[in-house]
């Protein structure tokens, strides 16, 4: 299993529990704002975590910590994940356990589901349907986070769907959008956008993908919604960032 970070105690990422977080690596989107970039746009090359250390922190803090989120990067991208969350369970199995997905692999969601090895998820949903392709940098097939979200709808666990309103990209057509999209769910969170972010350029390819200039397009609306950086300072900014080498890292604050 790709783990490349663990947080061994957090109050805020597991409603109601006091729980360790675990960071899988790689994600199968690129999204611009990404709050976890270092970890979706890891080097696989690279050691990770090893799983026991995971599970040796369980036991030594049995009694405390009561719940454990896998989140990412994007967990379910990796078919072992039913090996970790079932390492997990019987080793203790007085701890519930979190997945953070954004949901485009229905099937490995199926799979944890119908084992029994998540007792909660959290599923992002980036924006409207017709805006995915642009905020997500990649092509999506919509239809199978609809499908996730049924599944969750349909398994009789505590679920939230959740959406970090970007700018231009959660407007109020797109709030009733989703709402249409998505129908009634059990629990639906707005998130606040983190301004402070890190881009990692890992190819040319990322920059000039398709017919758009997709990384330049979102960066855009980063700087759209701050007045004192509009004049002058996005078209340097995105000459800067065209001029970077593959594999540079940019750092904006904003």
């Amino acid at each position: 299993m790709n783990i490349r970070g663990f947080y061994k105690t957090s109050l805020i990422d597991y409603p109601g529990k006091v729980s360790s977080v675990v960071f899988t690596g790689g994600c199968n989107f690129k999204c611009g704002f990404c709050h976890n970039s270092d970890f979706a746009q890891c080097n696989t090359q690279t050691a990770g975590i090893d799983p026991e250390e995971i599970t040796a922190h369980l036991k030594k803090r049995q009694g405390i910590i009561d719940g454990i989120v896998i989140t990412g990067g994007e967990p379910a991208i990796h078919q072992d994940l039913s090996v970790l969350l079932d390492n997990i369970r019987k080793t203790a199995p007085e701890v519930s356990i979190k997945l953070d997905t954004n949901g485009s692999r229905p099937d490995i969601l199926k799979k944890v589901l119908n084992e029994n090895l998540i007792d909660y998820a959290a599923v992002d949903i980036k924006s409207s349907p017709d805006k995915y392709p642009v905020i997500s940098g990649v092509p999506i097939e919509t239809d199978k986070i609809s499908e996730s979200i049924t599944l969750l709808k349909q398994s009789g666990i505590n679920y939230e769907i959740r959406t970090t309103c970007v700018p231009d990209f959660m407007s109020e057509a797109d709030a009733l959008a989703i709402g249409e999209w998505i129908g009634p769910v059990k629990a639906y969170y707005l998130q606040q956008l983190v301004t402070q972010i890190k881009l990692y350029l890992m190819s040319t390819h990322v920059i000039l993908q398709g017919k758009k200039n997709i990384m330049s397009y979102q960066i855009c609306y980063f700087f759209y919604q701050t007045e004192h950086q509009c004049n002058g300072t996005i078209t340097q900014m995105l000459v800067s960032i065209m001029e970077l080498k593959p594999g540079s890292q940019l750092d904006l604050n904003i």
